[in-house]
């Protein structure tokens, strides 16, 4: 059973953890069932209300649609564990790793995050170049999707473009930053500085497991409101809201 919600913790707010590897065996995270089940109750003792799974899609190693198969069977079994527990509501999703025309497969719509409009993509850990953003711009359209950049804090130092986030602003797509981004002495400050300015949008664990890489949401949003009040919480939630329906 799921333990009380742990004091300190924002638990006012519906809030998303909108990157996770939750899914058992499906990837570098769960193990299995009950890691899962464990992770997952870790992120309701955190004041969590919807865990987003997000399972590693690469193209070079699987088509979509053995992807899948495989993620169906993860989640039923999951799901199957869930039941008469109290957990947060679960979504599936997928993290699509970039490569030269994913923008064409359209099998990838089926890999948004289910009742959204939303494509968590992994970008390459390279300087990105106009080719690579009119990619992106072409899967939203091909794709009928909203891309959402993963975890951007990993890909900053790699940009030398100046004209970067003013591109990315008028794709208008979204920006998902890792919750470590705000713990973590090195990277706390710009972190906080991106999400006053408005240009992270989402938010997410990428939790892998309990330990090296555990769900951690509720702590970042501690650090959050501490640092710069109530104010970017509050939008965080309204925006939640409005990109799961």
């Amino acid at each position: 059973m799921a333990m009380a919600v742990k004091a300190g913790f924002p638990t006012n707010r519906w809030m998303v953890d909108f990157h996770t590897h939750v899914l058992p065996q499906m990837d570098d995270g769960s193990r299995d069932v009950q890691q899962s089940l464990l992770m997952l109750s870790a992120s309701r003792e955190q004041g969590v209300g919807c865990v987003i799974a997000t399972p590693h899609y690469y193209a070079h190693r699987e088509t979509p649609e053995a992807f899948l198969v495989r993620r169906d069977r993860a989640e039923q079994q999951l799901r199957g564990a869930m039941e008469n527990q109290t957990f947060p509501e679960l979504r599936v999703g997928a993290e699509v790793r970039y490569y030269e025309g994913f923008g064409h497969t359209r099998m990838l719509e089926r890999l948004k995050i289910h009742g959204s409009n939303l494509l968590l993509l992994e970008m390459p850990f390279v300087c990105w170049n106009d080719r690579m953003l009119g990619e992106i711009r072409f899967a939203q359209e091909n794709l009928n999707c909203t891309v959402v950049l993963a975890h951007i804090e990993r890909y900053l130092r790699y940009q030398r473009d100046p004209q970067l986030w003013e591109k990315l602003g008028q794709m208008q797509l979204l920006i998902q930053a890792s919750a470590a981004a705000f713990l973590s002495l090195s990277t706390r400050g710009k972190a906080l500085r991106m999400l006053r300015t408005g240009k992270i949008h989402l938010l997410g664990s990428d939790c892998h497991d309990l330990s090296g890489r555990p769900p951690n949401l509720g702590m970042a949003l501690d650090a959050i409101e501490r640092r710069l009040g109530e104010e970017p919480l509050e939008r965080l939630h309204q925006l939640h809201h409005r990109m799961l329906k």
